[in-house]
């Protein structure tokens, strides 16, 4: 006998054939399936995330994995997603969960295993569980296929059960909507999982749970009776969002599972969602691109990244991306490879050159794809802002380091423009307690030159603030320097500055003298107030070196030649009659 439920929402649509059905009729053991319980807030939940996906690619088909974000871990904190859904809390009561992360394989009390004496268990015992429960004969075998079509977002779930022995009066079918790939904050990644870091310093969530089709506890099922197929269709039309976060139609997938009441699962089985009906075919969007901290003066050199995604029917092999910064003329890199609809990939650009400028941005944008005119243009280009590192004047350099709680995750070092390490700290001991604790200043006296001051930290959660508000910052005769203080971040901190005090030239009359055009490029005027009857005219770095030097009679301007100078910040000092007068000039070609 078969059984059609219709659980109906929006229009009827038509699908291709699915290839995983007709279910088996041969008696078979129990697929696994892990509820596992966890938060983005949970020290330990990555190394949960590990064991289930290790767990998932020795099992493959016979192991299925939902993860149930729940609890006080998962609560957000400012400025972080909220992943939960109204189910969680329901499944965690009943498992009798104490502790994170936790999971119950099939809803089963396994004698010994489980914390409180119930279905929830460690981590450490998942595999285990799921070793027993593979060895246990189902009386029912199940198999699902889903489809959503783009354009309406309706989804079609189509589930078909086999009863190979007499089942119970309470057995029920549950069909659950689960998300990948879903990127996001999460603690301890760094040091538990951190293969699940993305370039852009997210961690990738996988098999989120974001909605039960059927309900929290699943829909009765009516005929159990050895021999018994049962076909259920169910409709389902997705939202845009839950709780703020994008349903993402590319990475969705399904799992069915039957149980007997709410608690234990007999058998399970799962499917990724196929999508029909694109709107376009070809459409690459750029929606992510790395972030750049800012440069010392003179030429610049990034390596950029951006995510690509593919949100068209047609599979991309190819694209071109142009990479361009200031407006100067695109650079053309082609990329090959493949991504199907909804796959994202992180692009490695090749190494791009420029100049930089105290206020700069580099745009990537998708030209063509599979050597066609991409069909969304809005979507295709996506931008970095950066600027000249922070200017001091002042050489006496103090280094101030307040740490978290956990100061033996914690290591700086400041190094100058040839990557020679000032000077480093770290790793320190910890405080003992949750809680901010200084160390002693380290002063310094800089020559001119660029800083980079690097911190990091082992774990992955800043100086701040969950145990303590640390922050390591940098001033310049007591005063702190603008921007150079590092606090929140995840595992790298970067952060620039310049000490640029004034050498031994002293600057009399500085109004005496114009340079332009300031940028230079390959030649820069330098015009006197008066006609002068002879001067001394030096391009000075801004470590006291001549760089240039031309005596000059009886002019009122004078036209220096600067196409073989380096990129970068000088000082023009012209002496006459008795006098000296500078002026900043920066050369960039």
């Amino acid at each position: 006998m078969k059984k059609l439920i219709l659980l109906l929402s929006g229009v009827y649509m038509s699908f291709s054939a699915m290839a995983q059905l007709p279910v088996s009729t041969t008696p078979e053991n129990r697929r696994a399936l892990l509820e596992e319980f966890t938060g983005i807030n949970c020290t330990f939940c990555p190394a949960g995330h590990v064991i289930a996906s290790n767990l998932k690619n020795t099992n493959g088909a016979n192991f299925w994995v939902m993860n149930v974000h729940v609890g006080s871990f998962s609560t957000p904190g400012a400025g972080q997603p909220d992943f939960r859904t109204t189910f969680g809390t329901g499944l965690v009561n009943q498992a009798a969960l104490t502790g994170y992360p936790a999971g119950t394989i099939n809803r089963r009390l396994f004698a010994g295993l489980g914390q409180n004496n119930g279905t929830a268990m460690s981590r450490g015992n998942w595999t285990n569980a799921t070793n027993q429960i593979r060895a246990v004969a189902a009386y029912v075998n199940v198999a699902v296929e889903a489809q959503v079509d783009e354009q309406s977002r309706q989804l079609r779930v189509i589930v078909q059960h086999h009863f190979t022995a007499n089942g119970t009066t309470t057995n029920k079918l549950n069909v659950a909507l689960l998300q990948n790939n879903v990127e996001g904050p999460q603690t301890g990644a760094q040091s538990y999982n951190p293969g699940n870091i993305q370039p852009n310093g997210k961690y990738l969530h996988q098999h989120m749970l974001r909605h039960f089709i059927t309900g929290q506890w699943g829909t009765a099922i009516t005929n159990t009776a050895a021999g018994t197929t049962t076909t259920d269709t169910l409709f389902y039309t997705i939202p845009a969002s839950l709780n703020n976060i994008a349903y993402d139609l590319g990475n969705l997938e399904v799992v069915a599972f039957i149980t007997e009441g709410q608690q234990e699962v007999i058998n399970s089985n799962g499917s990724n969602v196929n999508v029909v009906n694109f709107t376009t075919n070809l459409d690459a969007a750029l929606n992510a691109i790395k972030t750049v901290n800012p440069y010392c003066p003179g030429p610049g050199s990034e390596t950029l990244w951006v995510r690509m995604k593919n949100n068209g029917g047609t599979t991309i092999t190819s694209a071109t991306i142009n990479i361009s910064a200031n407006g100067t003329t695109p650079t053309p890199y082609n990329w090959t490879g493949s991504l199907a609809y909804g796959q994202s990939a992180y692009v490695n650009l090749p190494t791009y050159n420029f100049t930089v400028l105290p206020s700069n941005t580099i745009d990537v944008t998708i030209t063509n794809v599979n050597g066609a005119a991409d069909q969304v243009s809005t979507n295709n280009t996506q931008s970095t802002s950066f600027t000249q590192a922070v200017e001091t004047t002042n050489n006496n350099i103090t280094v101030r380091v307040t740490l978290d709680g956990y100061g033996s995750e914690t290591s700086w070092s400041l190094k100058n423009s040839a990557n020679t390490t000032v000077a480093s700290g770290g790793p320190y001991t910890d405080a003992g307690a949750n809680g901010a604790y200084p160390q002693p200043d380290i002063n310094l006296t800089l020559p001119n030159d660029c800083y980079t001051l690097q911190v990091n930290d082992s774990y992955g959660d800043g100086l701040c603030c969950a145990y303590g508000n640390g922050n390591i910052q940098v001033f310049a005769n007591s005063v702190l320097i603008p921007g150079i203080s590092s606090s929140t971040f995840t595992s790298l901190d970067l952060k620039k500055f310049t000490v640029n005090v004034a050498t031994a030239v002293e600057e009399i009359n500085n109004q005496a003298i114009q340079v332009y055009p300031n940028p230079a490029g390959s030649e820069c005027t330098i015009s006197f107030q008066n006609t002068v009857e002879s001067a001394l005219i030096e391009l000075v770095d801004l470590q006291g070196r001549v760089i240039l030097s031309q005596n000059v009679n009886q002019v009122n301007a004078h036209t220096m030649n600067t196409s073989n100078i380096a990129n970068g910040v000088y000082l023009v000092v012209v002496t006459s009659e008795g006098s000296v007068s500078t002026q900043k000039l920066s050369i960039l070609k």
